[in-house]
């Protein structure tokens, strides 16, 4: 790797922030996590630009160079830490379209207030975590695009997850992302620390946003046969890591307000256990599913994803029988 941003200590970044996907980047091997290490620090940084808090019109303004530069291939005029893209893209194949998509996503949180409704949660769910599924997909050397919408599953699952957790949090920052269409029109500020009536309320709103995840689970562990096998392990236990943090809401009655969800280190190790033995003796892990339930995709149909429509396309999803 050549030296600069791009060679910065990508798998730091990936302990200090995302210690889920820490643990499994230890099982994809040298080749493979140091790529995921990459995307994540990527992916970090554009996530920072847009949570940083403050001029939201600077923030925006730094996400259009970005966007601009990605579109254009401009390496000479693109922010340093773009370089970290660029190297994925030369190596590996990683598409742009993705990440635009991403950047999208991002850009829509700077004037979040609530989402309007259970497709609209969907489909910024693809933008900020699905995409990453897809890119995930180049870096681990997947080569059937029948991968594409398991992977882009697994991400919109671990999304969900991420806004059950953080409600409260993103409450403080002005933002909602429970649909209006559940819960009704609320100001941010309700949520940071809501009444007790209004917790019950919620309450089966979050249950019914878990539940949800898990159907996403459900579907990207059923692609998870398309990786290489060491790839598939990881990505087993980073779900299962990822999807402990719902049982873990769950068995607060779903209370998220009563602290930050996370999983010890003694869940992980749990978890690491009891994913290797259903990876040893689970033959669906291993075996390609015969189709995609096409309706979790209903979504975002209307975006006209050219990612989606061009290296999953209709005909790698069949129809739900």
């Amino acid at each position: 790797m050549s030296s600069g941003p791009a060679s910065m200590d990508v798998k730091q970044v990936l302990r200090a922030h995302g210690r889920s996907f820490a643990l499994a980047e230890r099982f994809l091997g040298a080749r493979h996590g140091q790529r995921a290490a990459q995307l994540y620090a990527l992916c970090r940084w554009l996530d920072d630009i847009a949570d940083r808090g403050g001029d939201a019109n600077e923030a925006r303004r730094e996400l259009a160079l970005v966007r601009d530069a990605v579109r254009g291939d401009a390496r000479a005029s693109a922010p340093r830490q773009l370089e970290l893209f660029f190297d994925l893209k030369d190596q590996f194949g990683l598409k742009p379209q993705s990440l635009l998509h991403l950047i999208d996503g991002l850009e829509s949180d700077l004037t979040l207030t609530q989402l309007a409704d259970e497709p609209s949660l969907i489909r910024y769910a693809y933008r900020v975590a699905g995409t990453v599924g897809v890119m995930m997909c180049a870096l681990l050397d997947v080569t059937d695009r029948r991968a594409y919408p398991h992977a882009i599953d697994l991400g919109i699952a671990m999304q969900l997850t991420n806004i059950a957790r953080d409600i409260r949090e993103d409450a403080e920052r002005g933002r909602i992302y429970l649909p209006k269409t559940w819960t009704g029109e609320l100001r941010a500020a309700r949520l940071e620390d809501p009444p007790e009536l209004l917790k019950q309320v919620l309450k089966p709103h979050v249950q019914h946003l878990l539940g949800l995840a898990d159907t996403y689970y459900a579907s990207g562990y059923s692609g998870l046969a398309f990786l290489p096998r060491r790839a598939r392990f990881a990505m087993l236990v980073a779900g299962r890591v990822y999807q402990e943090i719902g049982r873990v809401i769950e068995k607060r009655a779903y209370d998220v307000w009563e602290g930050r969800a996370v999983v010890g280190r003694a869940a992980k190790g749990r978890l690491v256990t009891t994913s290797a033995i259903g990876f040893l003796w689970d033959a669906t892990l291993h075996r390609p599913p015969r189709y995609h339930v096409s309706r979790l995709h209903d979504a975002l149909d209307r975006l006209e994803l050219e990612e989606l429509e061009r290296t999953a396309g209709r005909e790698a999803t069949d129809a739900t029988p």
